[in-house]
């Protein structure tokens, strides 16, 4: 299968379209899955099918999504008459993923660059549904993922994702094993969901807010940037250093400030 790129029509800029040609590439990222011959991989973006045809030879079953219409129906035609394999014609950030049969399952995907953030938001609102998720992406996407306190990384984004999850960057991709050829090297990184609910917010919705409200103004020292939502005189009263700036707080203190829940956010 890995021959026939000639038959296929040029890639879609509006739906960021760059695909895997490399199979030995395709091969490390199904190694990476910790999964089990026969357990369900849900695949986002299943495109021309190179880490469809390997996960359906290591045994597993596959749930391939595709949002573009040629390669639904390739995927039909090329991998239909396989038992383990399904097809859903969706836009995944769409896609309810509790009406997937027996879940949790686990995500595999070759992100778009433009929805890599909305993807990731997504399968941590609804991480009860998967037991991993093994995504390529943007190199400098994958960085701000794994980032740690004190880089120009950490960010919005690594608070969020690890708050819920152990990362783990597993492969650096460069360009060239893919067609059209993006102008940016990508990664790949693993998530596995953290169970320990004392580790992780009360509020999800008041966290991401208040972590939010501090990166947008990440020069500003906290006892500035979070006066709206910790007015001073709140802030003596808490344990809680607001003479940094957010990006030397730790994940698991931002998670600790956010459960304190200041009274004018309790609604939130």
């Amino acid at each position: 299968m890995f021959e026939r790129s000639e038959s296929f029509p040029p890639a879609k800029k509006s739906l960021g379209q760059n695909f895997l040609i490399d199979p030995n590439i395709a091969r490390k990222i199904v190694d990476a899955i910790p999964a089990k011959a026969g357990e369900i991989i849900l695949e986002i973006g299943a495109g021309r099918g190179k880490l469809t045809e390997i996960l359906l030879e290591r045994g597993f079953r596959v749930v391939a999504v595709e949002l573009d219409n040629f390669y639904t129906n390739y995927l039909g035609e090329t991998f239909g008459k396989n038992p383990n394999f399904s097809l859903i014609h969706a836009d995944f950030l769409a896609l309810e993923l509790s009406q997937i049969a027996e879940i949790p399952f686990h995500i595999i995907g070759n992100l778009p660059y433009s929805i890599t953030s909305p993807v990731l938001f997504k399968l941590i609102r609804d991480r009860q549904y998967t037991r991993s998720a093994t995504l390529m992406m943007q190199r400098e996407v994958a960085r701000r993922v794994i980032g740690k306190p004190r880089t120009k990384d950490y960010s919005i984004l690594s608070i969020w994702v690890q708050t819920f999850a152990n990362v783990e960057l597993i492969l650096k991709v460069p360009s060239t094993v893919f067609r059209p050829r993006p102008r940016v090297d990508s990664a790949v990184v693993q998530m596995k969901w953290k169970s320990n609910r004392e580790q992780i917010p009360q509020n999800e919705v008041y966290f991401l807010r208040l972590i939010k409200t501090a990166f947008q103004q990440r020069r500003k020292l906290l006892r500035n940037s979070l006066m709206g939502i910790f007015p001073l005189e709140m802030q003596i009263k808490i344990d809680f250093d607001f003479n940094r700036r957010p990006e030397e707080v730790s994940i698991q203190e931002w998670i600790q400030l956010s459960n304190k829940k200041p009274p004018n956010m309790m609604q939130s």
